[in-house]
Order: C-alpha cells, then sequence, then structure tokens
C-alpha cells in the first residue's frame, strides 16, 4: 500500500482482527507489537513500511529467543503480528485463521446451545465448561435420529450413560452427569425442556480422585539455587516462586497481582482468588516479603502500569497467565528436574499447612477453596509445616501505583 504510513497500516491490521472477531486480549498483543514496529520506523526516519525493519525485528526476536531471553509463544506472536503487517502492505489483506468451525448439529440443538451460551446464568467459562458436556450427549442422540428437543427421552439419557460408562473413567461420568444435570434443570425452569431428566440422572457415581503429590521441599530448593537473584529477570522469578512455595497462589493470580494489593505496614498480601473471587488476605513471610520488596525497588521495569510482575522485555507489560509455570520449569530444567506444574507448588503449601496442624477448614481458607472437598485433594503426603515468620519492614512506606518501579 504505496503512500500509507506506517501508523495508519498497523491500524488497518487492528481493523481487520476486531472484524475478524479475535478476542481484545489478542488484539491488544498485536497492538502491542505493531506499535513497537511503528517505533522502530520512527527511530530509523521511516514515515512508510520498510520490509527490511520488519524482518530485523523478527530476526531480532528469533535471536533473542534462542538466547533464552524471550519465550517461545512470545517469538511466534512477534513473528505472526510482523507477518501481518507485511501481508496488510503487500495485499491490503491478512490471511487469518477460520474464527469458528461447524459444530455438526441440527438447527434446533444449535439453538439449545445458543440459548444457553446467551442466558446471564451461563456466561462466559462456566457456559464453555458445560457445553462440553452438552456437545457431546446432543450429537449422540442427533446420531441415533433425534433431531428435536422434545424426541429426546429418559430413555436415551439412560442409554448415554450406559454407553459412555464403557468408554469413561468414573471421574468423567461423574463431571458429565452433574454437568447435565445443571443444565437440563435450567433449561427445565426456563421452559425450553419438557423434562429435567432428574429420574435418568439420579444414578450414583463414585469417582476415583487421583492423589496430587505435593512438590517435594529438595526440588524446589535446587531450582532455586540456580536463579541468578542480581539480575532484574532474577529478582522477579525469585519472587514468583516463592509466592508459590510460601503462599500457595495459583499463577493466575500471581499475574494478576497489583501494587495496592501489598499492604507493607500491616505485612500482609492480599489476593483476589480468580477462581472463586474471594479475597484472602495472607501474611508475608519474611522471604516472601524481601523478594518482593528486592524486585519492586530494585529490578521492576519503570512503568505505570498497576500490576507488580512485568516482562523483561520490550514492549514491557504485566506477565501472562502461564508465565509462572515457565518460570519455574526454566531452573528445574538448569537444576537437571523434569517439568512440574506449578500447581504442585500449592499443593505442598495446603500438605504442609495439614501436616503442622492447621485446621483443614482454616486451610481452605488460605487457598480460597468456597468449601473443604477441594481442600481434601491436596492433603496428598506429610511434609514439613510451613513456618510462619514475621516480616520486619519498619520504616518502608506504602507503595503508591507505579512509584516503586
Amino acid at each position: 500500500m504505496e503512500g500509507i504510513g506506517i501508523r495508519e497500516e498497523a491500524d488497518g491490521v487492528l481493523a481487520l482482527l476486531s472484524e475478524a472477531g479475535y478476542s481484545d486480549r489478542h488484539i491488544h498483543e498485536a497492538s502491542r507489537v505493531l506499535n513497537v514496529l511503528c517505533r522502530l520506523h520512527g527511530e530509523a526516519g521511516a514515515a512508510e513500511f520498510d520490509r527490511e525493519i520488519v524482518d530485523g525485528f523478527v530476526s531480532e526476536s528469533l535471536d533473542r529467543h534462542e538466547r533464552g531471553e524471550l519465550c517461545r509463544s512470545s517469538y511466534l506472536n512477534y513473528s505472526r503480528f510482523a507477518r501481518y503487517l507485511t501481508s496488510f502492505h503487500e495485499r491490503s489483506e491478512v490471511a487469518l485463521g477460520a474464527r469458528s468451525r461447524e459444530s455438526g448439529l441440527c438447527g434446533e440443538f444449535e439453538e439449545l446451545v445458543g440459548y444457553v451460551r446467551s442466558s446471564p446464568e451461563w456466561a462466559g467459562k462456566k457456559a464453555n465448561t458445560a457445553l462440553k458436556s452438552l456437545r457431546p450427549f446432543l450429537k449422540w442422540a442427533q446420531g441415533r435420529g433425534r433431531n428435536t428437543i422434545g424426541s429426546v427421552g429418559e430413555g436415551d439419557v439412560r442409554s448415554y450413560f450406559v454407553e459412555a460408562s464403557a468408554r469413561m473413567t468414573p471421574a468423567s461420568v461423574y463431571t458429565i452427569r452433574n454437568d447435565l444435570r445443571r443444565l437440563f434443570s435450567f433449561l427445565h425452569d426456563e421452559g425450553v425442556m419438557a423434562s429435567d431428566f432428574s429420574d435418568a440422572l439420579s444414578f450414583p457415581v463414585r469417582p476415583e480422585r487421583r492423589v496430587h503429590k505435593p512438590a517435594p521441599a529438595w526440588e524446589l530448593a535446587a531450582a532455586l539455587d540456580e536463579v541468578d537473584r542480581s539480575t532484574p529477570k532474577g529478582a522477579r522469578d525469585y519472587a514468583i516462586i516463592l509466592l508459590g512455595a510460601a503462599l500457595g497462589l495459583r499463577a493466575v493470580d500471581i499475574a494478576g497481582l497489583e501494587l495496592r494489593d501489598i499492604d507493607w505496614a500491616k505485612g500482609e498480601v492480599a489476593v483476589r482468588q480468580s477462581k472463586t473471587g474471594k479475597v484472602a488476605a495472607l501474611p508475608l513471610t519474611a522471604d516472601v516479603g524481601g523478594a518482593l520488596r528486592s524486585y519492586i525497588l530494585g529490578a521492576r521495569p519503570d512503568t505505570g502500569d498497576a500490576h507488580v510482575f512485568m516482562t523483561c522485555c520490550t514492549p514491557v507489560a504485566p506477565i501472562g497467565s502461564s508465565t509462572p509455570y515457565q518460570v519455574l520449569n526454566t531452573y528445574r530444567a538448569k537444576a537437571g528436574l523434569p517439568k512440574s506444574p506449578f500447581h504442585g507448588l500449592r499443593r505442598a503449601v495446603g500438605t504442609g499447612l495439614v501436616a503442622g496442624g492447621v485446621p483443614i477448614t482454616t486451610v481452605a481458607q488460605v487457598l480460597g477453596h468456597s468449601d473443604i472437598e477441594p481442600t481434601k485433594r491436596y492433603i496428598a503426603l506429610d511434609t514439613a509445616s510451613l513456618g510462619d515468620v514475621s516480616l520486619g519492614l519498619a520504616g518502608l512506606p506504602p507503595l503508591a501505583v507505579g512509584s516503586a518501579s
């Protein structure tokens, strides 16, 4: 597109992504990368698209990835959005992947799925989870000649679970039964279905619970020994791992942590549990508080963003929910250890608290569980109880957003 400025072309790419139905998060990520490319053009004195600048950006991103400074997903995003800009410049279009696919359901069944999606009671993630159970059932029913909601009977529901029990684990049958029970009850109350099939869904299921092992203390120590805390990245990574290992925070909650959530005067950190929406005020242990202080005051990028943990490379942005997992396993690999879920640190905290005599109801509150049932699954092995060390940060004033950068 000769004669068009680089900024206008970048905006054109973003407009196409929006029209194609891409998520706000995807468009925001594209915008950050395209802004960097626009800045590089400005620094080079190029007002219009320059292939050499774009190719150089991609090449530098690959070099950084190979040096371990840029994770694979970030490199792929950088090269993808650079490719979008090149395509838009050369052909005034961007070859985007399809954002949807045919469900294979008949019209009335597809309308049923749409009704659930559009209902406020089943918004977002809750609907996606339930529909993973509903769609296979509807496809199964359709394959047996049931093409309307009214043609599905209790006998069909029973037959579906008889077949399912032969190829699924008890835990899967248990989950699907509960999902369909809630969905059918809702649709019956809404007048969409004549029956909620409660009788057909009243059969007992005893799901086998898998024992989740906590992360061994020696493995955590070995991984932490590999962290170079003298570097900005090391200071950040050390604090991230300690938040999981000492406070049992989920990776997504660490990524969402903001400066205002840390109360230095009280020695507490307020965590809004993403899974339950509950806010838990957890005490800062000396090691966690020291690690946070070192990162925020000495290593965190200078930015006005409210999030505590930021990326270490430009464009500077809050870390993603997968970053804690990547951070942990980077140092586990250096220590010669296999990959491990970040959640293993959380299980170790729960197990350690119970082993130390803390009531399970209190452990549930610390971990942000709605009741004690999920907490029981974390109790796998006896480990040493978590030491409760007070944090001495006398004289350190509360931080204003962005002031500790």
